[in-house]
């Protein structure tokens, strides 16, 4: 057997992991789907409710899956030599997580229209590294969208900032 053929056997098996473990996602996210449907409220009288996050869950998890089975379909598994992140990526990653917590801390007293803004122009601005006006823009579409999703249609309460919103 030569250098093709063993290539070739390893990536069908580990194609085949990855279709086994995308369907057992997929059945999970039907579960918790079917689960929320039948078990909680998706909605309340004044919020969403205790259903809306174990649904939506589900939903990514099945979509996801079948985003990545499709991919797999389409483009078969190639061997890299690179399997551990850069240190730019490294950077990046950190960056990301250090705007996440600051993102949390800063809620109260910025307030959460302020803070998604913020969040969505600096990730924008020191992880994608688009320009200045890019970024801006992307923020405002971003908050506008966050905005009219759950304040508007959800009628969720943003934390409101010594800004006023």
């Amino acid at each position: 057997m030569d250098e093709f053929e063993k290539n070739l056997d390893k990536n069908k098996i580990f194609r085949i992991g990855n279709y086994i473990v995308n369907f057992f996602f997929i059945v999970l996210g039907i579960s918790l789907i079917a689960s929320t449907l039948l078990f909680y409220q998706y909605r309340d009288e004044y919020s969403l409710g205790p259903g809306f996050s174990i649904f939506w869950i589900g939903a990514l998890l099945v979509i996801g899956s079948i985003v990545v089975i499709v991919q797999i379909k389409r483009n078969p598994i190639e061997e890299t030599e690179e399997t551990l992140p850069t240190k730019n990526e490294r950077i990046k990653f950190i960056i990301l997580l250090l705007l996440s917590l600051a993102a949390l801390l800063l809620i109260k007293q910025l307030g959460m229209i302020t803070v998604i803004f913020l969040f969505f122009l600096l990730s924008m601005k020191l992880v994608e590294e688009y320009s200045w006006r890019r970024s801006s823009w992307i923020a405002l579409l971003g908050t506008f969208i966050m905005y009219m999703i759950f304040v508007y249609l959800f009628k969720i309460r943003f934390p409101i900032g010594i800004l006023g919103f």
